[in-house]
């Protein structure tokens, strides 16, 4: 087998393994009696800012988003909410609370497209301000996790075929972001920020000539008590992010 035959072979071994490694969640339903249900949407932009001196400036550690969810968009077919089935003669039984209670499950995990965003004025506010260039607009619903093991969901604005997360050799191109966020519940409930913003640039060497472009590595690490259906404001000197978070109750004209 030849070098090259070789070399072809390792990579499609890479690629299938990278492809299976994708921690993708299918939608599922959640009884509403049992456990709280949220959508979520979240714009991340970025500050027009001046860079740090690449050559004093230490980039920060690289999130490992390996365990965060990929979600999909909600299969045709599957409906948002539905009735709980109860076999016959089964010991189970349902408890209706308040008109729903076990007899209403939800469908979580699962991506919403544009047409239910509630944010799209402040995202266009933000491509019209020379100050900020706006990255990622997303929405999705999903339960909340526990406050001491949250879930993750990852937020990339890279596709998964160029995914090459963790490797610092990789130059991303200007203004990605790689992360993930979650959403959990103790006492109160929380939102979790972990993201990563890579900024290209075309540094110098000791003599002064242009080097290869190399990356800037920026995170943004914010957990803070938040409350349903209130906009929520996260950021640092070169990113931030804009989440509101609103509880789903399983209304029926949601279908």
């Amino acid at each position: 087998m030849t070098m090259i035959r070789m070399t072809k072979l390792i990579f499609l071994v890479l690629l299938t393994f990278n492809a299976l490694a994708q921690n993708t969640k299918a939608p599922e339903y959640i009884s509403l009696s049992k456990q709280k249900v949220y959508d979520i949407e979240i714009i991340v932009f970025a500050y027009d800012t001046p860079l740090p001196n690449a050559q004093t400036y230490g980039n920060k550690p690289i999130y490992d988003t390996s365990l965060a969810y990929e979600l999909d968009f909600k299969p045709d077919g599957m409906s948002t909410i539905k009735k709980a089935e109860v076999q016959e003669n089964s010991s189970q039984y349902t408890i209706d609370i308040d008109g729903k209670g076990d007899s209403i499950l939800a469908l979580a995990w699962f991506e919403h497209d544009s047409s239910k965003f509630q944010l799209t004025n402040i995202w266009d506010k933000l491509q019209n301000n020379q100050n900020t260039t706006p990255l990622i607009h997303r929405a999705w619903r999903q339960p909340q996790t526990a406050f001491k093991s949250p879930q993750f969901v990852k937020v990339n604005s890279i596709t998964q075929d160029n995914n090459n997360e963790y490797d610092r050799e990789v130059s991303y191109t200007d203004n990605t972001i790689l992360g993930q966020v979650a959403l959990s519940k103790g006492r109160y409930l929380h939102f979790t920020n972990q993201l990563n913003l890579f900024r290209s640039i075309n540094a110098t060497n000791e003599k002064g000539y242009m080097d290869e472009l190399q990356n800037l590595v920026f995170s943004l690490t914010e957990r803070k008590q938040v409350k349903s259906r209130e906009l929520h404001y996260f950021d640092n000197p070169w990113f931030g992010t804009l989440v509101k978070i609103t509880r789903y109750k399983g209304e029926i004209h949601d279908e």
